[in-house]
């Protein structure tokens, strides 16, 4: 009884973490973005996303203009 109570709980537990640990990862669109940000700050030509560059641009130009 005491390993079907351990599984039990270890199944519990991560059936409530995952989907904290789901949002926490970074996603593509994010780290795009970070990337066309260092690419913008630097002058480096690190590959990104075409929607992610026309995005972080956009928002880069709403910052600007602020």
């Amino acid at each position: 009884m005491t390993k079907f109570s351990t599984f039990a709980v270890l199944a519990a537990t991560l059936s409530f973490a995952m989907p904290v640990i789901a949002q926490a990862a970074p996603t593509a669109a994010q780290q795009d973005r970070l990337v066309q940000k260092i690419n913008n700050a630097y002058g480096t030509q690190f590959p990104v996303h075409p929607h992610a560059v026309n995005a972080a641009t956009s928002s880069h130009q709403t910052q600007a203009g602020a």
